[in-house]
C-alpha cells in the first residue's frame, strides 16, 4: 500500500554516467602513443593496395584497443558504482534483520537472445548455515536500473529466499505455529490493538477462510497475537506492513482509518496462507494484493464502511487537489483519503501496480493461448492460480509452462524489476 504523497522510490545516489563515449582525441592520444595515426597511410595521394591494406588494418586494430578502453574504463566506473550497491544492500540486510551476507563479483551471464554480456553477481551467504544455501543474483548494468529498482529488488529477492527457507518451519511455543509471539525487540514499539482492529483481524480470517473453504482447504487462523501494531515513531521500513515468515509474525504501521489497517492485515495474512515462493515473488505480491483489493471493495463491514463514506467526502470537496508532480491526488486505486493532524491532504492507495499490470497480461494471455479450453476468462487463471498457491501446488505452474515453453517460468523468476517483470510477459 503507498501514501502517494509522501512516497519516494528508494534511490541509490550518486550513481555514475557510464554512457560518456570515446572520442576522437581520445582515439589519437591512444593511437599517438603507438607512433601510429588512422589517417596517415590515407592522407597520400595515390597509395598502392599493399599500403591500404596496412591503413585499414591499422585501423581496425586502433579502433579495437579504443574501444576496448572505453568498456574497460566504463567497467571499472560501473564495479565501483557496485561496491556502493553492495554495500547498500548489506546495509538493509543489516537493518532488517534477513539471514544474509552479500557480496559481489563479476561475471559473464547468457541472455535470452543467446548474446554474452558482461554483468555483476550478488553473492548472499546464508549467515547461521542450517537448512538454507548460500545463493546468487545478477544484476544488469544500467543506469535506469541501480538508480530506481535496487532496493526494492534486494527486499523482493530476499524475502523470497526467507518463505523459501522457512517454509513449513514453524516457531516453538504454540499449538497453531506460530510460537508465544513475544520478542525483546518490540517492547516499547507496539501498542495494544484496538476492539475495532481485533473485529477486523477476525473478520479478515473469516474472508479467507471463506476462500480456502472454495478451494477445499482446511481452516487457518492468523492468531491475534501474531499481528503487532507499532507505533509511527518505531516505524522504520518503507512498507506499511510486513509479514516475517521465520517469525510468523505480521508487523503493521499505526494506519489512520481501519479501512487501511483491515487492506494491510488481509494482505499480509494471505501472505501467511500462501507458499510464497510458489511463483516469482514480485507475481506473488501482484497476485496477493489483486486478491486484497477484492475482498476490501466487496467488504461491507459498517466500520469500513464508515471510513470509505468519509473518505469520499475528503475527495469530493477536494477533487481538484494535485500531488508533489502536479497530478491528480485521487485516482481509481485510492482507497482512503483524509486531511491529516496539520491540515494535509493525504491519499493511500493500493499498491504493486506495476506487478498487477504483468499479473493481468499474463492472465490475458493464458486465456488467448488456452483458446477457452479450460479457462474462460481472467479471473478464472487468478482464481486458480491463488489455489495453487494456498495448495502448494505446481501443476498450474507446470500448465503455464506447458503453454509458453518449459522455461517459461524460470524467464518470470529471473525479471529484476516490475518493469523487467511487464517486458518479460509481453514476451511471451
Amino acid at each position: 500500500m503507498e501514501e502517494m504523497n509522501n512516497s519516494q522510490t528508494p534511490r541509490i545516489e550518486g550513481g555514475p554516467d557510464t554512457s560518456a563515449k570515446f572520442d576522437q582525441n581520445d582515439l589519437q592520444e591512444v593511437q599517438a602513443g603507438e607512433g601510429k595515426h588512422v589517417d596517415a597511410e590515407l592522407e597520400r595521394d595515390e597509395p598502392d593496395e599493399v599500403s591500404r591494406e596496412v591503413s585499414y588494418d591499422q585501423d581496425n586494430t586502433n579502433l579495437e584497443k579504443a574501444a576496448e578502453i572505453e568498456r574497460q574504463e566504463s567497467l571499472d566506473v560501473t564495479r565501483m558504482w557496485y561496491e556502493r550497491a553492495c554495500d547498500q544492500a548489506q546495509s538493509y540486510i543489516d537493518a532488517h534483520g534477513y539471514l544474509y551476507d552479500v557480496s559481489y563479483y563479476d561475471a559473464e551471464v547468457k541472455l535470452d537472445n543467446g548474446e554474452v554480456t558482461e554483468s555483476l553477481v550478488l553473492r548472499f551467504s546464508h549467515r547461521t548455515g542450517g537448512t538454507a544455501k548460500d545463493w546468487t543474483m545478477s544484476i544488469k548494468m544500467t543506469d535506469e536500473y541501480l538508480d530506481d529498482q535496487f532496493e526494492t529488488v534486494i527486499e523482493h529477492v530476499i524475502l523470497s529466499k526467507n518463505f523459501e527457507t522457512e517454509i513449513d518451519e514453524r516457531s516453538e511455543g504454540g499449538d497453531d505455529g506460530f510460537g508465544e509471539q513475544e520478542f525483546e525487540e518490540l517492547k516499547g514499539k507496539d501498542r495494544d490493538k484496538t476492539g475495532e482492529e481485533l473485529a477486523l483481524l477476525k473478520q479478515t480470517n473469516e474472508d479467507i477462510n471463506r476462500l480456502r473453504t472454495e478451494y477445499g482447504l482446511s481452516e487457518f487462523i492468523v492468531p491475534e497475537r501474531a499481528v503487532h501494531v507499532i507505533k509511527q515513531e518505531h516505524w522504520v521500513l518503507n512498507e506499511k506492513a510486513i509479514y516475517n515468515p521465520r517469525l510468523k509474525g505480521i508487523g503493521i504501521r499505526e494506519t489512520p482509518a481501519n479501512i487501511v489497517f483491515y487492506a494491510l492485515a488481509t494482505h499480509e495474512s494471505l501472505h501467511a496462507n500462501v507458499n510464497n515462493y510458489l511463483l516469482p515473488i514480485m507475481l506473488t505480491e501482484a497476485l496477493v494484493e489483486a486478491t486484497t483489493i477484492e475482498m476490501v471493495r466487496n467488504q461491507r463491514n459498517a466500520t469500513i464502511d464508515r471510513d470509505r463514506k468519509n473518505a469520499n467526502a475528503v475527495m469530493w470537496q477536494h477533487e481538484d487537489a494535485l500531488n508533489e508532480y502536479g497530478d491528480p491526488l485521487y485516482s481509481e486505486e485510492t482507497y482512503y483519503a483524509y486531511v491529516d493532524d496539520v491540515g494535509q491532504l493525504r491519499s493511500i492507495e493500493f499498491g504493486y501496480q506495476l506487478e498487477r499490470d504483468a499479473l493481468q497480461m499474463l492472465l490475458k494471455k493464458v486465456v488467448e493461448r488456452d483458446g477457452g479450453v479450460r479457462f474462460k476468462d481472467e479471473k478464472e487463471v487468478q482464481k486458480e492460480l491463488l489455489h495453487a498457491l494456498m495448495a502448494d501446488d505446481p501443476s498450474m505452474l507446470n500448465f503455464i509452462n506447458d503453454l509458453f515453453g518449459s522455461d517459461a517460468m524460470d524467464k518470470l523468476q529471473f525479471a529484476q524489476s516490475a518493469r523487467d517483470l511487464l517486458r518479460i510477459v509481453a514476451e511471451l
